[in-house]
């Protein structure tokens, strides 16, 4: 039986389908194979392009993956702009803010009409947040950066669909500026809406599972927010808890609400990551600025971070290296004496914290509000 000739891009196709199956069989390496064989074969294939950037990203190649979505772009500027967001989140300062801006424009000319026009909402929305956090970090310094990173998120707000990372950099703002309980407010919203959208995937993953039980079936599952925009949002919300402006301007109940809903959040976090020593440092602060404080889960917290500690130190000196963890540690030692011994009450411990948590407001004072980028 004679065969039909091949068509010449059908093998590239092939090479890339083969990479983007490998990716959802979560084999990055076995992907960017796939990715870059395809780009022997057309070097300038898009597809291509923007699955070996992400294969790489997922190997930790940053610089292999900024330099093929930088390609990517130059070829067709016009083409993509979650390529130009891809790429902004590989850029500093006015490199990310140009490739931000590009982003933001071809989304904007795609709105009008747009079947998916929520999709691209939530994408300008999530673009416009980025801006303004580079105006908070890397352009900080930048004339007019406040007012620039202000308007930015008033531009935001144009284009609002529910996604925590607003309020959460709007709180992150406000905290900047010394305006605790709009940071506070602020802050209590954007958990409120984090756990909502993880309720939302949950119950998504799970109506979904349940067609697939039957019969193959399709559907969209949200997207849940990133361990690092939640773990940031603790660090907002324990910081709200610790200012002692709130308390003072008759505001107690929005330290002890932040800190239950920091709780709340870094315990979603652990469920998904036992073994991140942050999380459980922060577990115990905000179990530490609890209404009362909750003594018995700081405790457990931070014994357990300092026990993951101890093992890492001993892993480096096996090694024969230094510990690079010196500060950590001291900053866990730091919240531990600040606990009652147990059977002891509970004085001192809620007054010493404004100062202690300065701690974690400096641990993530290059990383505010928190978007991974």
């Amino acid at each position: 039986m004679e065969t039909q000739p091949m068509d010449a891009s059908h093998p590239v196709s092939k090479l890339v389908a083969g990479g983007e199956n490998a990716m959802h069989s979560a084999e990055p390496e076995l992907a960017l194979r796939f990715f870059q064989r395809a780009l022997e074969q057309q070097s300038d294939h898009e597809a291509a392009l923007d699955g070996a950037a992400g294969a790489m990203l997922s190997l930790g190649d940053a610089d292999g993956a900024r330099a093929l979505l930088r390609r990517g772009c130059e070829l067709r500027p016009e083409s993509s702009p979650l390529r130009w967001l891809d790429l902004a989140q590989l850029l500093e300062g006015a490199d990310a803010l140009a490739a931000y801006s590009k982003a933001v424009s071809l989304l904007m000319g795609r709105l009008q009409g747009a079947a998916d026009a929520q999709t691209v909402r939530k994408q300008i929305c999530s673009a416009k947040v980025s801006v303004a956090e580079l105006y908070m970090t890397d352009l900080c310094t930048e004339k007019g950066a406040e007012e620039a990173c202000e308007r930015s998120l008033r531009e935001a707000q144009q284009f609002d669909e529910g996604a925590p990372e607003l309020p959460q950099a709007l709180a992150s703002l406000r905290l900047s500026q010394n305006r605790q309980q709009e940071a506070a407010l602020l802050a209590l919203e954007a958990s409120e809406r984090t756990q909502k959208l993880i309720r939302e995937v949950a119950g998504a993953t799970t109506a979904l599972a349940a067609l697939q039980a039957g019969e193959d079936a399709q559907a969209d599952v949200p997207v849940g927010p990133e361990l690092e925009l939640r773990i940031s949002l603790t660090k907002i919300l324990i910081e709200c808890a610790s200012q002692a402006v709130i308390e003072e301007g008759g505001h107690g109940g929005l330290c002890g609400k932040c800190a239950e809903r920091a709780a709340e959040v870094i315990h979603g976090c652990l469920e998904e990551d036992e073994d991140n020593v942050e999380q459980w440092f922060l577990l115990g602060c905000a179990a530490q600025l609890m209404v009362p404080p909750d003594l018995t889960v700081a405790r457990d917290a931070f014994r357990q971070a300092q026990q993951m500690l101890g093992k890492i130190r001993d892993a480096f000196a096996e090694l024969g290296e230094d510990f690079p963890y010196e500060e950590q540690e001291a900053a866990v030692q730091r919240q531990q004496a600040l606990l009652p011994s147990q059977g002891d009450g509970e004085p001192g411990v809620r007054e010493e914290q404004g100062n202690a948590m300065e701690e974690v407001a400096e641990a993530d004072a290059d990383a505010r509000p928190g978007q991974s980028r």
